[in-house]
């Protein structure tokens, strides 16, 4: 359930990702290893002899709530039962891979052209310019458009017997989002459309913490049993031996 839940947070990051032309051409054999890794991934959930990533076609997301204060815009928002579309859809716009003896670098860009958000129920009260008051209940579909994101992940040699995550970056950029709220007040939809990129970008330092707090110890349990060198081989044998479970 926790591993759900993370995959969800970093794909909403990953809300922010994803699209539908060529990926980036590898510039070496452990780039394409990843590659091939990600187009697998793609097409299903994804079985490898160390762990299962769940599909991407369609993610659950646990219930959010969401505070949001600027631009003369106050708003409180709940939603539950909430469902992501479109994330299998992504493009891997650049890849950089750099093993050293020291560490690995991984560096990937990813685009996205539309991703779709859904949520049975939502609830949203505030205040726009302290003078109208926004309100509204009921179900909600929001599609995130032109979405961007770079994650940065390097993995540290530790004295020669094993490795971990040294460093994290995460962050991401959205071009437009359309808001469909129902039974809502006056001017929501246009609001939250207007004032989306800037909230959903808002939220870049809690992904970053939880991607951090949450999934830098669970990588960390694998890679403490492989040494850097082991490395390239792993990657290799993951990208060949993994099923696609469609």
């Amino acid at each position: 359930m926790r591993t759900q839940i993370f995959y969800s947070f970093l794909f909403i990051a990953f809300a922010l990702v994803v699209g539908g032309s060529s990926d980036a051409a590898p510039k070496n054999d452990l780039e394409e290893h990843v590659l091939t890794l990600l187009s697998k991934w793609r097409q299903g959930a994804l079985e490898t002899s160390l762990f299962t990533l769940p599909s991407i076609k369609t993610i659950s997301i646990p219930p959010i709530s969401v505070k949001y204060n600027d631009n003369g815009i106050n708003i409180d928002l709940s939603a539950q039962d909430i469902s992501l579309n479109g994330l299998d859809s992504f493009v891997v716009e650049s890849l950089n891979v750099l093993e050293t003896p020291d560490y690995l670098d991984v560096s990937i860009g990813f685009k996205a052209a539309k991703l779709t958000l859904f949520a049975e129920s939502y609830k949203l009260s505030g205040r726009a310019f302290l003078l109208i008051t926004l309100r509204g209940n009921g179900a909600a579909t929001i599609d995130v458009l032109d979405g961007a994101l770079q994650l940065n992940i390097r993995v540290a040699n530790v004295n020669g017997e094993s490795t971990a995550v040294g460093d994290v970056t995460l962050s991401y950029t959205i071009g437009q989002v359309k808001a469909n709220l129902e039974k809502s007040t006056l001017l929501i939809n246009d609001i939250l459309s207007k004032q989306g990129p800037g909230l959903l970008e808002g939220l870049q330092g809690d992904l970053v913490n939880s991607l951090k707090e949450w999934a830098v110890p669970l990588a960390d349990k694998y890679l403490a049993k492989v040494t850097l060198n082991e490395m390239s081989d792993i990657i290799a044998d993951l990208a060949v031996n993994s099923t696609v479970i469609v």
